[in-house]
């Protein structure tokens, strides 16, 4: 998001035919943003918090997320990487959404089972969104 805020052309970033969507807990942080904003950049974060729902579908936290986040949780519980609350409920709303989670936190990375998906440059979605991490969480 902060990159596509970053745009010199937003709706360049984004094609008509990419299908976008961010969590329900990636919208709290776009309002924390708002909130947490100085005088100076109040109005202009509001306007693109306000934007982002006409041009991406939010995905809500329900029971189908919630066992998609269960399931990671205990996962990395069991293998001692722990994952911070956030980054935990955006995974499980890809997962829950076969979706790919597009990041410029290189860290990011889940491994479950036989299933070793990583967020790596280029990898998994259009070139127009690089210089973006990719990867698919499975």
């Amino acid at each position: 998001m902060t990159a596509l805020k970053r745009a010199d052309q937003p709706d360049e970033t984004l094609h008509d035919d990419d299908d976008v969507a961010i969590a329900a807990v990636t919208a709290a942080e776009l309002l924390v943003g708002i909130e947490l904003a100085d005088r100076q950049h109040h109005d202009e974060r509001q306007a693109f918090v306000e934007g982002v729902p006409e041009r991406i579908q939010g995905i809500a936290y329900d029971v189908t997320v919630a066992r998609h986040r269960a399931t990671l949780l205990a996962h990395v519980r069991r293998t001692g990487r722990p994952r911070g609350a956030h980054d935990l409920q955006i995974a499980a709303t890809a997962r829950a959404s076969n979706r790919t989670v597009i990041t410029t936190d290189q860290s990011s990375s889940f491994v479950i089972g036989r299933a070793r998906p990583r967020l790596s440059k280029g990898a998994n979605a259009p070139s127009h969104l690089e210089p973006a991490a990719r990867g698919q969480l499975h």
